[in-house]
């Protein structure tokens, strides 16, 4: 009884690590490569900015909410879905995004532009 309840466990555990890996591919690996890629070959950045942009914020949440989110079913799910939603070829939802939240990121412009000249101190010049 005691190695087939381990046996279940065991199995358990190799599940979590498969979808894990996945998840990682499919929201760090992949988009990194993409992003590196489009880099290397002069393409707009757009996509892959508000991409790494939600990928950030989705972590920013994640860490402030004390991993209650991972109590609610299927917000792994979700937030997988949601963050390739952002870069699949025949949806581009980051770009949807962007156009919806171009107004809030201009604000967000406005109120970091004094700090501008600051900040490019730091610019890595090639």
């Amino acid at each position: 009884m005691h190695i087939y309840i381990i046996n279940i466990y065991i199995q358990k555990e190799i599940e979590k690590m498969w979808c894990c890996l996945i998840s990682s591919y499919a929201t760090l690996f992949y988009p990194l490569q993409k992003t590196y890629q489009s880099y290397q070959l002069g393409e707009n950045q757009t996509l892959w900015t508000i991409y790494w942009i939600v990928s950030i914020y989705f972590c920013f949440i994640e860490s402030f909410s004390f991993g209650l989110l991972f109590y609610i079913p299927g917000y792994e799910t979700i937030k997988v879905l949601v963050l390739i939603w952002l870069y699949h070829s025949e949806y581009q939802g980051a770009l949807l995004l962007g156009e919806k939240l171009s107004p809030i990121l201009n604000i967000l412009t406005k109120v970091i532009s004094p700090f501008k000249p600051k900040l490019e101190r730091f610019q890595v010049t090639q």
